[in-house]
């Protein structure tokens, strides 16, 4: 069983929302 991924999103950031659009396929990618 794969390890859970934190995902801290923080709106101030502006790259948050980018971060956020790319996780799923991270996520998928690596296991």
């Amino acid at each position: 069983m794969p390890s859970p991924i934190d995902f801290y999103f923080d709106f101030t950031s502006p790259y948050g929302y980018l971060a956020s659009t790319q996780i799923d396929a991270l996520a998928a990618k690596h296991g």
